[in-house]
């Protein structure tokens, strides 16, 4: 899997100016449900990001369920003190390094400011393999700009019903670590 961000020369770049200085993807997941039940579950963590052309790779390992539909989400933390919201998804210490960090300190909060240079846009993902696909993201020009990334958390990339081809990321609550756990989308 290779995750593309926006860069200087996007519709988005306003917003993402010190974006990667503040913010880095932790993993991705592609998944695959037959109703509602996980059947295929693939953890892909970063193996480099490239700094000139914004290129995280990915390297996947898991089960899959050949010829299903997949969904994939995006995991994002903070790499350093940010105004960061409330932790509202199911959290893993051990991945996101919030409260190790001190980040979500209220002594460490009190002072700072939101930013609206500290973006992440997920320009596209590109999935190779037997999945094969490529997706664009929504980008600035949208009226919603929801190809855009705030705080820490969990991102599905959701189709667009729209005649247009982008697709968007939706906040998620719940990562399935496993196979046989339910996912139930509220789009």
């Amino acid at each position: 899997m290779r995750i593309k961000l926006g860069g200087p020369n996007d519709s988005c770049a306003k917003y993402t100016k010190k974006g990667n200085e503040f913010l880095k993807i932790t993993h991705a997941r592609i998944l695959q449900e037959e109703n509602h039940m996980i059947v295929g579950n693939l953890m892909c963590t970063p193996k480099t990001f490239d700094e000139a052309k914004l290129w995280y790779t990915l390297i996947c390992d898991g089960v899959t369920a050949p010829s299903m539909q997949y969904y994939f989400l995006i995991a994002v933390t903070t790499r350093k003190q940010m105004l960061s919201g409330p932790i509202d998804y199911r959290y893993n210490e051990k991945v996101m390094g919030l409260v190790k960090n001190r980040f979500l300190d209220a002594e460490n909060l009190k002072d700072q400011k939101f930013d609206h240079e500290q973006h992440l846009y997920i320009k596209e993902v590109v999935i190779d393999g037997h999945f094969k696909k490529f997706h664009i993201i929504e980008d600035c020009e949208s009226a919603e700009m929801r190809g855009l990334i705030a705080d820490h958390g969990l991102y599905a990339v959701v189709g667009n019903k729209k005649p247009k081809t982008t697709n968007y990321l939706l906040r998620m609550y719940y990562e399935p670590y496993g196979i046989n756990e339910h996912l139930f989308w509220n789009i």
